[in-house]
C-alpha cells in the first residue's frame, strides 16, 4: 500500500480538487457543530427515541428518488452553478428547522432537505470526478475526505465549547456556513459541460432512471461493491444517532455528547492513506472486521453504563 505523503501527493493535486475540499470543508463545520445537538433535540422535542429514527430516516428515504431524478439532469449542468444554487437553498435552513412544530411538518421538511443535500452532494461528487488528473481520482477522493473528516473534528469540539452559550440555537451554525460555503462556491474553478436546465427537465424521461439501473448493475465490480456498501452504510447510519442519545441518557451534557461524536469521526482524516491502497479488498474486508469489533465493544459498553 502507498502511504501518500500529504504535502506532497495531496497538496499538489489540481486547483479543481483543492477548491471543492475547501469549500466542503466550510460547508460541513456547520453540520460538525450541531450534529450531535439535533438527535437530543428533536428527542426532548416529542419525547420518543422513534421520532428521532423517523427524523433520520426521512432524509435516506426521499434522498433515494431524489438522487434516482436528478442524477441524470446535474451530470449535464454547470457543477459550480448547481453547487452555488444549493448553497443558498441551505441558508434558511436553521430557521425553518427550529420553527417546526409537529413530526409530519419535520418529515415535510425533511423533503426539501433531502432534494437540496442530494444535489449539493451528487454535485460535488460529479465535479471531483470531472476535474481528478488521470490516475490521482483516489487521491483526489482522499484529500475531499479528509476535508470532511477534519471538518466534522474541529467544527465538533468548536461546538462542544459554543454549546454551553448557545444551547438548541448553536443550529444556526448550519445556515451560517452554508452562507460561508456559498461565498467560497463563487471562486470555484469550473470547466464543465453547461447545458439549459429547462431544456433538460423537458427532455427528462423516466425510461433515464431505468438507464441509470441497468448501468450500474451492468458493472460487475459496481454490484460486487454493492455487498459491501449496503450493510456497511446501514450500520454506520445508526452511530452518529445513538451516541449523543446514549451521552444524553446517561446525563451527560450536550457539551459531552459533541466531543464524542466528533471523536467518533476521527478516522475519517486517515482516509487519505487508505484511499491510495493496492489491495483495496483486504482493505474493505479488514475494515469490515475491524467495525465488527468496533460494535461489539460499544455493545458491551453501553450495557454496562446501563447496569
Amino acid at each position: 500500500m502507498h502511504r501518500p505523503r500529504f504535502h506532497k501527493d495531496m497538496l499538489s493535486l489540481s486547483p479543481h480538487v483543492k477548491s471543492i475540499s475547501l469549500l466542503f470543508f466550510v460547508y460541513v463545520l456547520g453540520w460538525a457543530m450541531v450534529e450531535a445537538v439535533v438527535p437530543i433535540y428533536i428527542s426532548q422535542k416529542f419525547g420518543t427515541y422513534t421520532s428521532v429514527g423517523l427524523f433520520v430516516a426521512a432524509l435516506e428515504f426521499f434522498a433515494l428518488f431524489w438522487a434516482l431524478l436528478l442524477g441524470p439532469i446535474l451530470d449535464k449542468l454547470e457543477k459550480r452553478r448547481v453547487i452555488t444554487a444549493t448553497l443558498i437553498l441551505y441558508v434558511p435552513f436553521s430557521p425553518l428547522f427550529l420553527s417546526l412544530s409537529t413530526l409530519l411538518q419535520f418529515v415535510f421538511f425533511r423533503i426539501y432537505h433531502s432534494a437540496i443535500a442530494t444535489a449539493l452532494w451528487l454535485t460535488s461528487d460529479a465535479y471531483l470526478r470531472e476535474h481528478s488528473s488521470k490516475n490521482k481520482e483516489s487521491h483526489a477522493i482522499g484529500l475531499f475526505d479528509f476535508s470532511v473528516g477534519a471538518a466534522q473534528v474541529i467544527g465538533g469540539l468548536i461546538g462542544a465549547v459554543i454549546v454551553v452559550y448557545l444551547g438548541f440555537n448553536i443550529i444556526y451554525a448550519v445556515s451560517f456556513f452554508a452562507f460561508v460555503a456559498m461565498i467560497v462556491s463563487f471562486f470555484i474553478p469550473d470547466h464543465s459541460r453547461k447545458q439549459n436546465f429547462a431544456s433538460l427537465i423537458r427532455k427528462f424521461h423516466f425510461s433515464n432512471v431505468k438507464k441509470e439501473f441497468q448501468d450500474f448493475f451492468g458493472n460487475n465490480e459496481a454490484g460486487k461493491l454493492l455487498f459491501f456498501h449496503v450493510p456497511y452504510v446501514l450500520s454506520k447510519a445508526i452511530l452518529p444517532m445513538i451516541i449523543p442519545l446514549f451521552v444524553s441518557y446517561i446525563s451527560g451534557s450536550l457539551s459531552l455528547a459533541c466531543i464524542v461524536t466528533a471523536l467518533f469521526y476521527a478516522p475519517m482524516m486517515f482516509e487519505s492513506v487508505f484511499s491510495t491502497s493496492s489491495k483495496p479488498a483486504r482493505t474493505l474486508t479488514l475494515a469490515c472486521g475491524a467495525a465488527i469489533i468496533l460494535y461489539l465493544v460499544l455493545f458491551f459498553t453501553t450495557n454496562v453504563a446501563i447496569m
